[in-house]
């Protein structure tokens, strides 16, 4: 069956305010501060010398994140387990509708309209994938010396947490991944080996951060095989 009109109504706004909500956040933040974060906290310039994909982490040799390819834009905020494309501007829409007292409406277009509940089901998985506190290590490892870039992480720290919490009133559950009992099991088997190389890629980011000159290739080496081992243990590229 077609969805309501209000249904549509609703999530053509909801869509709005959360592209708007991302566009400022990515493409025009103060001073490019979300460009210098993006490229001090995740691992996206080491993701340039692995081979991922049959083509160029970039579409051209120069410019800015608007000339990233999908897969690395993706898979740098994967390894970091903040997963920011995942849920960047879909928190705050849907903190607008519950702050406008839109909570029944959200429910009801959970229930009653498929493509709204598929949506919101993937986006839980993938959030299910995310770690606020494995984010924070990296911060403290990569960010701390810059306020600026140390006030934005802890900024999209709390937007993910948004995103969590609104998802699951939504949904009516009291935990992700509440109906994908294999999945969460299965996570859970690997988060000692993940948390370990996080812990390692953290510390080698910081190296690499603050090397000058040719980079030693004993970090080159213990940066790769750590993104390829987060890779394996998300199951995740982009």
């Amino acid at each position: 069956p077609l969805p309501k009109p209000e249904f549509r109504a609703a999530m053509q706004e909801l869509s709005d305010l959360s592209a708007e909500h991302y566009q400022k956040t990515v493409f025009k933040s103060d001073g490019e501060i979300f460009v210098r974060f993006f490229h001090t906290f995740t691992p996206t310039s080491e993701l340039g010398q692995m081979n991922i994909g049959s083509r160029p982490a970039k579409r051209r040799s120069y410019g800015g994140i608007d000339t990233l390819r999908a897969i690395p834009w993706i898979f740098a905020w994967t390894q970091t387990r903040l997963l920011l494309p995942v849920w960047l501007g879909n928190g705050l829409a849907l903190q607008k509708y519950i702050d406008a007292g839109k909570l029944p409406l959200l429910q009801q277009m959970y229930k009653e309209w498929p493509f709204f509940r598929s949506m919101l089901d993937l986006i839980d998985v993938e959030l299910g994938k995310s770690s606020p506190m494995i984010t924070e290590h990296y911060e403290s490892k990569t960010v701390q010396q810059d306020a600026d870039l140390k006030k934005l992480g802890a900024d999209l720290r709390a937007g993910l947490q948004q995103m969590i919490d609104n998802i699951l009133k939504v949904k009516g559950a009291s935990e992700l991944l509440s109906q994908e009992p294999n999945l969460k099991a299965a996570i859970a088997m690997r988060k000692p080996y993940l948390d370990t190389a996080h812990a390692i890629q953290a510390e080698v980011l910081k190296r690499l951060r603050s090397t000058e000159g040719e980079v030693p290739v004993e970090l080159r080496d213990a940066m790769i095989i750590t993104i390829q081992g987060i890779a394996a243990g998300m199951q995740n590229t982009g």
